[in-house]
């Protein structure tokens, strides 16, 4: 999904931001739920199997990353491609 894909259904997707913490904190997408990375494999029941999530990163390589995981433990994911780089360029 693109960014600009994004921005039409932001309060229609679960959107997941995978990087950590501190950059999260830094700045976010204000609709999007912090499950970083890292901690992915230990949260895998904060996600419902019959949902859909959209994950973010800075630059979409984590999101995809995540999205691997997720996607080998029947979870449906789509990655926004270009990530927080992306969104920060077409903000308005």
């Amino acid at each position: 999904m693109t960014i600009e894909e994004l921005k039409k259904h932001l309060d229609e997707v679960n959107l997941i931001d995978v990087r950590e913490k501190e950059e999260f904190d830094k700045g976010h997408i204000e609709q999007a739920r912090n499950i970083p990375l890292s901690t992915l494999e230990y949260q895998l029941d904060a996600f419902d199997p019959a949902q859909t999530y959209h994950l973010i990163c800075r630059s979409g390589k984590r999101s995809a990353r995540a999205g691997d995981i997720l996607e080998q433990r029947g979870i449906k994911t789509v990655n926004v491609t270009g990530g927080m780089l992306a969104w920060e360029e077409t903000a308005e």
